[in-house]
């Protein structure tokens, strides 16, 4: 991995950090969990898919090409059959992970609209960075 690419993904790991940190995503998170009803219900979903997301990236990132032996087509997923199942699945759990983290922030928080969107941000783009940073 060249070092512009890790000096990179470490800016997406700093700064998203900073974020989560900031607006206090860990805490508030933990707080609405342990509610009763919807709100504990979205929490859950959002850490759910939020784990699946992350389970699915290191399917593709380590398990795919290190340990099957399959160097994956990206460009071309449509077109093979172990891609094929796994994006949309992929695309799918960040959809559903990131916008239940944003809704039961914004809601059973006390954050707010905008601080919960840029919250959930910062959380994805962390993770992100960190699944960056896996040598390819």
């Amino acid at each position: 991995m060249s070092a512009s690419r890790t000096l990179k993904q470490l800016q997406y790991v700093f700064a998203g950090g900073a974020v989560t940190y900031y607006v206090g995503i860990p805490g508030q998170l933990a707080r609405i969990s342990q509610m009763s009803g919807w709100a504990s219900v979205l929490a859950q979903i959002a850490l759910t898919s939020g784990g699946l997301t992350l389970i699915l990236f290191l399917y593709l990132v380590l398990v795919l090409p290190r340990l099957r032996g399959v160097k994956p087509n990206y460009a071309d997923w449509r077109h093979s059959s172990e891609l094929a199942s796994i994006i949309p699945l992929l695309t799918g759990s960040i959809f559903v992970g990131w916008t239940a983290l944003v809704f039961v922030l914004a809601f059973w928080s006390d954050l707010g609209g905008f601080k919960s969107l840029i919250g959930a941000m910062g959380v994805y783009a962390t993770v992100f960075g960190l699944l960056g940073l896996i040598p390819s």
